[in-house]
């Protein structure tokens, strides 16, 4: 299996509010690599995200 990276970038086109929610938890980690918020690495730190396609 080839190994591949990913980079999600959230962006809001909308003029409203749209809430994302980083999980952090203690010593335990969600995915092999860390989060990184604004070039910040959060080593026990998730990005949890929903998306609807309601208007």
């Amino acid at each position: 299996m080839t190994k591949v990276t990913y980079r999600i970038v959230l962006t809001n086109p909308r003029k409203t509010v749209q809430r994302i929610q980083i999980v952090q938890t203690l010593k335990y980690k969600l995915a092999p690599n860390p989060l990184k918020t604004n070039g910040v690495s959060q080593t026990y730190s998730s990005l949890i995200y929903t998306f609807s396609t309601k208007a």
